[in-house]
């Protein structure tokens, strides 16, 4: 299978810099909770295409905007496959047809990805790689490999599922010399899809993706005027060491990787496949150099099946790599029109994301951290962490009920915590952004011991930032109508709770927004209604009424384009935005 290994990205890379120092972020710079999100999306990586994904298959999901991956993949192998008594390779200078060799590939690629917007991320793979086969004269084939630039867009669907795709760009270098050969130049296009288990309500910890596009492949052309010149296709070996497939394809990958340790290890799992399709029209000789078949009588869909784990020994983003191919088939049935697939390919390597925004110092964090802890006789460990999900919460803050002369304790990366203690019986409440107060505890008898504490936090369904009141869910009404079902109820109380807690919030736009079903009239009219009616309800239950200011937006403001039914759901949704408050208490 023929792998793309790009030769120099430094124009594209010296492009992105600026441009992710200028990328829009939504989130204040401030908002703690958004800072917590941005330190997450340093534990992305590339793939070896390029784009934020698994070894192969690209994700339908970025880095965050202003944010930089780097990668440093390596890849070896060394096995005799391509000649074999029942697929012999011709031997150079003539004689008897040879029935074994000694292939060995060593090679390197470097990938550079910037996220510019919340929805767009553009990238470069640069790299070099030789293969040297003992059947092959001369035996050393290629040293330098081939360009790939690349843009990828994507867009959240709900929580869970997100779609996106790829334009890219392969610039071949030439073969025999330095530099890039026009005539061999392809593209590709690509749709990505990605379901993150770990957003449902009963999380899982595993994210799979789909990556299938079409390969406009025209490697063939960079050895047209050589294999002109001898008057023959090049032999297998040739093929294999260029990189040569005369035909297009359809590469269609399947990814899925799990989440160990705070999701510091996170194993994965790859299945690839190649669809030759003839664009071209090329023509197989019946009899050709290596005595391949071709794929008029016999067609072969060459495929890998990929191991692999990402390693984060340390924080902010830096990752190990070790990931194992294995050809599945297109090993030993050898095709003329495609290059043939190793039997295995090892790969290693280091990546970095780097945030081109600066964190602004957290200055509770940082209190918390510099407390020195009287003495004790023993000490509560605890376990801050999402229900039904083992992953720790990192800068939880912990607070001892009843006990003001023990300070409030910051959970870990990992979501750890400890707080010595004297003898006594404990209350705890865990605070972190994006979840509800969490409720814990033990007791410490009077011989000094570690005493294990859990607390699970259930995800908050509102949430304030500087410019609105979110809600993880959305305010549920019958077909057509404005009254609020049932099922809201919890969601609306949460919401009058959140009101009631914060009077530094002034006044609130409770926007009202359908999608483009039904005339534009009438969903203005259905949205002001929808809206008037989830003011009324919170009125009634202890909010101010010259708090909120119901407007009603018809489908004049979509978030995405009305196109799926899940896009149109995304679109059906109340929002409250925050037109006047006060100045936060320091």
């Amino acid at each position: 299978m023929h792998t793309f290994h790009p030769l120099s990205a430094l124009p594209l890379a010296l492009l992105l810099v600026p441009l992710t120092a200028r990328a829009e972020d939504p989130s204040s710079a401030t908002d703690h909770g958004a800072w917590l999100d941005r330190e997450a999306q340093l534990f992305e990586q590339d793939a070896i295409s390029g784009g934020t994904g698994l070894l192969h298959t690209q994700h339908a999901l970025g880095g965050a905007p202003g944010q930089l991956h780097i990668g440093l993949v390596g890849e070896f192998f060394d096995a005799g496959f391509l000649c074999s008594t029942a697929s012999p390779c011709p031997r150079p200078g003539g004689g008897p047809k040879l029935t074994s060799d000694s292939m060995s590939h060593l090679g390197g690629n470097l990938t550079l990805s910037a996220t510019l917007t919340r929805w767009l991320e553009a990238y470069a793979v640069t790299g070099a790689y030789g293969d040297a086969d003992s059947s092959n004269n001369p035996p050393l084939l290629q040293a330098l490999g081939d360009t790939r630039l690349g843009l990828k867009g994507f867009l959240p669907l709900s929580r869970v599922f997100h779609v996106g795709g790829v334009a890219e760009l392969d610039l071949v270098n030439g073969s025999g010399s330095v530099g890039i050969a026009s005539a061999g130049t392809g593209a590709r296009f690509r749709a990505l899809g990605t379901a993150d288990l770990r957003e449902m309500d009963h999380a899982l910890p595993l994210r799979v993706s789909l990556d299938a596009g079409y390969t406009l492949d025209n490697t063939a052309r960079v050895i047209s005027d050589y294999e002109g010149a001898i008057g023959a296709p090049v032999t297998r070996i040739e093929r294999f060491g260029l990189g040569i497939n005369r035909v297009d394809h359809i590469d269609v990958n399947l990814g899925a990787e799990t989440f160990l340790a705070g999701g510091r290890v996170r194993p994965f799992v790859e299945y690839s496949l190649l669809f030759p399709i003839n664009r071209q029209g090329y023509e197989c000789p019946v009899v050709n150099a290596s005595g391949d078949q071709c794929l008029a009588n016999d067609t072969v869909i060459p495929s890998t099946l990929t191991l692999g784990s990402r390693f984060y020994p340390w924080k902010r983003g830096f990752s190990v790599l070790a990931g194992l191919d294995i050809g599945v088939t297109g090993v030993g049935n050898f095709i003329e029109e495609l290059a043939p697939t190793p039997p295995w390919m090892l790969y290693l390597g280091l990546g970095w994301a780097i945030d081109t925004r600066e964190r602004p110092p957290v200055e509770l964090v940082q209190t918390v951290e510099k407390v020195v802890a009287p003495a004790a006789l023993g000490r509560l460990h605890g376990l801050a962490h999402r229900k039904d999900n083992p992953a720790g919460i990192a800068d939880a803050i912990v607070v001892t009920e009843g006990h003001p002369e023990i300070q409030p304790r910051a959970s870990g990366s990992d979501g750890r915590f400890a707080i010595p203690v004297d003898p006594g019986d404990y209350k705890l409440t865990v605070h972190a952004r994006g979840y509800r107060d969490g409720l814990c505890g033990g007791r410490m008898g009077p011989v000094p011991v570690d005493v294990e504490v859990d607390c699970p936090l259930e995800t908050a369904l509102v949430q304030v930032t500087a410019t609105e009141i979110t809600i993880d869910k959305q305010i549920q009404f019958p077909v057509d109508q404005a009254n609020i079902l049932p099922e809201s109820d919890a969601l609306m109380r949460e919401i009058a709770d959140t009101l009631i807690k914060n009077p530094r919030i002034k006044r609130v736009e409770v926007q009202g927004h359908t999608d483009s079903s039904g005339t534009a009239e009438y969903n203005l009219v259905l949205s002001q209604q929808r809206a008037a009616s989830v003011c009324n309800w919170l009125t009634a239950h202890g909010v101010s009424g010259d708090r909120l200011v119901p407007h009603g937006y018809g489908e004049e403001r979509p978030l995405i384009p009305n196109v799926t039914k899940g896009m149109k759901a995304q679109n059906r949704r109340v929002q409250f935005i925050i037109m006047e408050q006060t100045a936060e208490a320091p």
